[in-house]
């Protein structure tokens, strides 16, 4: 109950009500808790305290205007307005003194000197025997039963339980315990494989043993056969990830009579305990623990849990998290005066996790510091523009630089000049009729681009462009070649160096093709697009590909290409045409022949024709 005194100053109007609130000070992060808020009243009854916690109560005034500024009491504890009794005098006891008169017919003697005194109790006797004797569980060894106390203790605390067992086919009870057992559950030791045994329990107090209760059954001694179950617990079921450095512990409850035998193996190898595995079985709770976890720990790890009645084992991915392994064959081609195409594989080890970009650096012999040519680089191929005439190094990482750099030898960048050569598509002397056309067609390769220049028998007047004499000539950049399949192929774009022509395909013989390789299909990735830039093919290997649509019911059928794809180095080549046309000045449509290829201004294909350099 509390009190308090109206304010002096009401503002000005009557006051309407006081709000009431308490609060526990050991927990400030709770609310003000109202306890009343209504009536003029001056006091008011706090309820709903805990004994011994400690709470600060507020009240404030509140008139038609609004509330005003509280007033807090001191910090009270929560207890009765009186204290606990003292301690009472000592307790009075029926006991009693006895003392013996000798009478004759005189008359009563004195009294004898008193006794001891002696405090009236009830009588103590034996407790009454045990109640509900069951049996729990057994085995070839063992038997596991339990009970409850007597219904009386014949007036003395029972001090304890005597296990008595008796063979089949004797009539001797043999005591099993040695010492009382003081709780109500006991495991019976000792017993033979095969035989079967009575088993009783008597109670004991400071007068002696009840009467014994026996189980209502016998118990035979052999082995429960149950098939061992494993289930994985559910905080690593599936799969495991963890960071290096952290500890793996994957937790499993494991079932089976007899207790099973547990094998943990990784990758279908055995563990065993060293200084950072460790094997806990405690049935049915079996846990392998690794410490320290690095990146060579990640696997498929397997439990087996085996007795005479069967097997069962289950099995748990474990991911890794580390810094993913060195790029691999990095590489540096097609150097011009302006820029260098480089190229790299991903590591044998991604980390655990999917690399999704690269950073990519060069410097100078001369310079310390590197610089960044990309840092969000997606593809494993890039092109670096250059100077023309300096010496570089290129060095490639994951996203972050977590990974080992991977460094180049020295590259030059300059001019890679290439001889020109000529070959000509004639087996022969061209005879036509008069008035026909005169094709004559060249194919011309070199770097930098050759200058072109016909002439006629022994002269070396260039020939000139004229109505009956035309000269033409392409440049035409060609990547791959393949049969019987479609291809955007590229063209150089304007201003840009054309890479070196590679030797051309060499021609295999019937007698001579290989026999048909072996299918192996490897999953390569997922896009959401129409087209994808497969990169880290080898070159002179023979690929098909295959694509499959997915929606939230699952993957379509696989699309397969009708036919191998050779992989080859790109290949630029200098076409040229010369038409000599009839006198009526028809003109006939260019078309430049390279390998499998055709061209005019309006599409490209491959066309399987027999190429003529």
């Amino acid at each position: 109950m509390i009190q308090w005194r109206a304010p002096k100053d009401d503002g000005g109007t009557p006051i309407i009500s006081y709000v009431v609130e308490k609060k526990d000070v050991k927990k400030p992060w709770e609310p003000w808790s109202v306890v009343s808020s209504s009536g003029t009243v001056t006091r008011a009854k706090v309820s709903r305290l805990e004994k011994g916690r400690e709470y600060i109560v507020r009240v404030r005034a509140e008139n038609k205007i609004g509330i005003g500024a509280p007033l807090e009491s001191p910090p009270t504890i929560a207890k009765h307005m009186f204290n606990p009794p003292g301690p009472p005098g000592p307790p009075e006891c029926n006991t009693y003194e006895f003392r013996v008169f000798a009478e004759n017919i005189a008359g009563i003697s004195e009294p004898s000197l008193s006794s001891d005194p002696i405090k009236a109790t009830r009588a103590i006797t034996k407790p009454g025997p045990p109640g509900n004797p069951k049996l729990k569980d057994w085995s070839k060894s063992h038997a596991d039963i339990c009970w409850t106390k007597p219904t009386r203790d014949g007036g003395s605390p029972i001090l304890g339980y005597v296990i008595e067992a008796q063979k089949s086919g004797s009539a001797q009870w043999d005591r099993i315990n040695k010492d009382l057992v003081k709780i109500c559950a006991y495991r019976v030791p000792g017993l033979i494989e095969g035989l079967e045994y009575r088993i009783r329990i008597r109670a004991t107090n400071k007068v002696g043993d009840s009467e014994p209760r026996e189980l209502p059954q016998t118990v035979l001694a052999k082995d429960i056969l149950v098939p061992p179950e494993v289930v994985v617990d559910v905080s690593c079921r599936d799969s495991v990830t963890v960071r290096a450095g952290q500890i793996i512990s994957l937790i499993t409850r494991v079932k089976g009579r007899p207790d099973p035998e547990i094998t943990w193996t990784k990758d279908a190898r055995a563990l065993s305990r060293d200084k950072r595995t460790e094997v806990n079985n405690n049935y049915p709770l079996c846990e392998l623990v690794i410490n320290d976890a690095i990146r060579s720990d990640y696997g498929k790890y397997a439990i087996v849990a085996k007795n005479s009645s069967g097997q069962a084992q289950a099995t748990i991915l474990v991911n890794v998290l580390d810094t993913p392994g060195a790029c691999q064959n990095l590489k540096v081609a097609y150097v011009t005066k302006k820029s260098c195409m480089v190229s790299w594989e991903n590591p044998e080890d991604n980390g655990g996790t999917e690399i999704t970009q690269y950073i990519i650096e060069c410097r100078q012999p001369s310079q310390r510091g590197w610089t960044v040519v990309s840092s969000d680089c997606t593809k494993r191929l890039i092109k670096a523009p250059l100077t023309e005439g300096c010496e570089y190094f290129f060095r490639v990482s994951n996203e972050g630089g977590e990974s080992n750099w991977v460094t180049t030898a020295e590259v030059m960048v300059k001019e890679q000049l290439v001889v020109p050569e000529i070959k000509i598509k004639l087996d022969a002397a061209l005879v036509v009729k008069a008035g026909d056309s005169i094709p004559i067609e060249a194919t011309v390769m070199g770097k930098p681009q050759p200058d072109i220049k016909w002439t006629k028998d022994e002269s070396a007047e260039e020939m000139k462009k004229g109505p009956r004499l035309q000269i033409e000539s392409e440049h035409i950049l060609l990547y791959g070649f393949a049969t019987h399949e479609f291809y955007n192929l590229p063209q150089v774009p304007e201003g840009e160096e054309a890479p070196p022509p590679p030797p051309p395909p060499p021609v295999v013989e019937e007698e001579d093709k290989p026999e048909p390789e072996k299918e192996v299909w490897n999953a390569y990735t997922t896009v959401k697009g129409l087209t994808v830039n497969i990169s880290g093919l080898k070159e002179g290997k023979r690929y098909k590909f295959k694509v499959a649509a997915k929606n939230i019911m699952g993957l379509s059928l696989f699309t397969e290409t009708r036919e191998p794809v050779e992989i080859k180095e790109q290949m630029c080549k200098l076409l040229c045409r010369i038409t000599k046309t009839s006198l009526n000045n028809s003109f006939i449509d260019s078309l430049l022949y390279c390998g499998y290829l055709c061209h005019n201004q309006e599409y490209l294909e491959i066309f399987n024709i027999h190429p003529f350099f």
